[in-house]
């Protein structure tokens, strides 16, 4: 008979993860200057899509979305 003790930490406690809340972010790239920059994903943003936001860099309100990503987050382990 054996005894499978996976999920088990050192000290022979169940470790429990916590699940990682993910946050996407969308890359613009502005249409007057080429810059790239990132802003937290908004409801209806995908990719390819022409939105009118003002750019940082020069100022244009023109910017194509050429991704949206999530950034890899560590888990946390609690117990």
């Amino acid at each position: 008979m054996s005894i499978n003790m996976t999920g088990l930490g050192q000290e022979g406690s169940i470790t429990k993860v916590r699940p990682v809340p993910f946050n996407p972010i969308t890359q613009l790239k502005c249409l007057s200057c080429g810059s790239t920059h990132t802003r937290p994903h908004k409801e209806g943003d995908f990719i390819f899509k022409n939105v009118e936001e003002k750019c940082p860099n020069c100022g244009g309100n023109t910017h194509l979305i050429t991704a949206i990503y999530v950034e890899e987050q560590k888990q946390q382990r609690f117990r």
